[in-house]
């Protein structure tokens, strides 16, 4: 027999042979809301009376048997799980993906990839999809526990609400702060006067269900409220989410025809298929969003490093340069090295082999400057020809020098192995600036003053040794 709130007693030839299990009404109600019992009638049996006694603890009229069955309980069984098998599995699917929008979130979060909506909708999914899984009569027949089920599905269904306006507050502008403060209001306060009331043992959560009818009530008309709004506003942008909302209500109008006019005991099967498109159609809209906000980020992170890197060498160009100066100056915390680079015979190159010679000689003077600098601080490109590197506050004057001379023979060693067509040379001056400095640009004039040294000096021993 599947029983619905109520609780029954049988006997057979006035031998009582099954009466409803009654848990503790503070945690589980007065009954188990809807729920099978199976009552073996034996052959010896035959030709006694069978008395069934229905009990409706609400005196409202609902309490009922609403189907009985007749033969062997495998049959019965397999019958039944045939019939609510699909609906069930379309339940697990739904919190499924709830369960993987959740972790997907934790990741995507961290990385700042996607909002906090995605995890909202995953919380609503996680609720939608746990109180239809334990509302199916698929778990009931094969475990006999209905109390269990029954205070589950009642108070997830109490939360699903407050999730679904928060997400839809995140995605859609047409969803005001004042309609999701009314929706988390009433649906907390749904909640926790339904659970106080039933353990109170004043109204246990099938008395109460008008409260969160009412919550539904409001829920759904700020919900078209929304919808229609974002059609008028944004069609193209709210699509997904309309499709999905026009589904799930087509096919609950499905579902309460067939209860109207047809004697179907699987009684939301459209429903639940309503949902999970619905839910299918939200997540390619939550992705879309993100792969959107992505390219867009894409794009900003472009224009960023156009702003602040050099276009052929990728190092950090004049205006990183001049900014990071400026900042700098204004919290001198250590002592930081200055050093300009000017590189020789740029012309003869460009004016003898090309400027993609040139240019090959300015990336590998780069990428040099890089690789030798780059673990000590920040490397500028600020001119055709003129480079600058600027210390974390942690490189050593001793060890400055060290590398600065390891870098100018890599660069000498370049025409050796094959890297270039001349040996390459260039023109170094640095200065030390530390909390008594006061004006960088001193620095700076001091370290570029000392390389244009530096150049002279590289000119005159190449003409005497040209000379000699």
């Amino acid at each position: 027999m599947h029983i619905k709130t109520a609780n029954i007693s049988v006997e057979i030839d006035g031998s009582p042979v099954y009466e409803s299990v009654k848990y503790d009404e503070k945690f589980f109600g007065k009954t188990a809301g809807s729920y099978f019992v199976k009552i073996p009638v034996r052959l010896s049996d035959s030709g006694k009376e069978i008395r069934i006694t229905v009990d409706n603890p609400y005196n409202d009229g609902g309490g009922k048997i609403t189907k009985i069955y007749l033969g062997a309980a495998e049959d019965i069984l397999s019958s039944e799980t045939g019939d609510i098998l699909p609906g069930f599995l379309v339940c697990v699917t739904i919190t499924f993906l709830g369960v993987l929008f959740l972790v997907m979130f934790i990741p995507m979060w961290k990385n700042k990839a996607v909002g906090t909506e995605l995890l909202y909708f995953a919380l609503f999914t996680i609720n939608i999809g746990t109180f239809m899984l334990t509302d199916c009569k698929f778990l009931h027949i094969l475990f006999p526990n209905a109390h269990f089920y029954h205070m589950i599905a009642e108070i997830h269904m109490m939360l699903i609400v407050v999730p679904l306006f928060l997400f839809l507050n995140k995605m859609y502008s047409t969803c005001t702060e004042l309609m999701v403060y009314c929706i988390c209001i009433m649906g907390s306060f749904d909640f926790v006067s339904g659970y106080l009331l039933n353990i109170s043992c004043t109204m246990d959560y099938h008395q109460s269900l008008w409260i969160t009818h009412i919550t539904y009530g409001i829920a759904i008309l700020f919900a078209l409220i929304v919808i229609i709004k974002g059609i008028f506003k944004d069609r193209r942008a709210h699509m997904y989410h309309n499709m999905g909302i026009i589904i799930m209500c087509v096919a609950a109008i499905v579902d309460i025809v067939l209860i109207k006019f047809s004697n179907a005991f699987e009684t939301s099967f459209f429903t639940r298929i309503g949902v999970l498109i619905y839910i299918c159609l939200e997540g390619i809209q939550i992705f879309m969003g993100f792969f959107k906000r992505y390219r867009e980020g894409m794009k900003a992170q472009l224009l960023s490093n156009l702003a602040y890197h050099d276009g052929l060498t990728e190092l950090l160009n004049r205006t990183s340069f001049m900014e990071d100066i400026n900042n700098i100056e204004k919290a001198m915390n250590s002592e930081i090295i200055v050093a300009m680079f000017d590189v020789n015979d740029l012309k003869k190159a460009n004016d003898n082999y090309g400027h993609a010679a040139g240019d090959n000689m300015i990336k590998l003077v780069a990428e040099e400057l890089k690789n030798h600098f780059g673990d000590y601080g920040k490397c500028y490109r600020i001119g055709g020809d003129e480079f600058v590197f600027i210390s974390d506050g942690k490189l050593s004057e001793q060890l400055f020098t060290e590398t600065a001379d390891k870098l100018m023979q890599t660069l000498a060693d370049a025409e050796k192995d094959e890297k270039f067509i001349f040996p390459i040379t260039v023109a170094m001056g640095y200065s030390v600036a530390d909390r008594s400095t006061m004006d960088m640009s001193g620095v700076i004039d001091d370290a570029d003053a000392k390389m244009y040294e530096n150049k002279k000096l590289i000119k005159q021993k190449k003409l005497l040794a040209e000379n000699a």
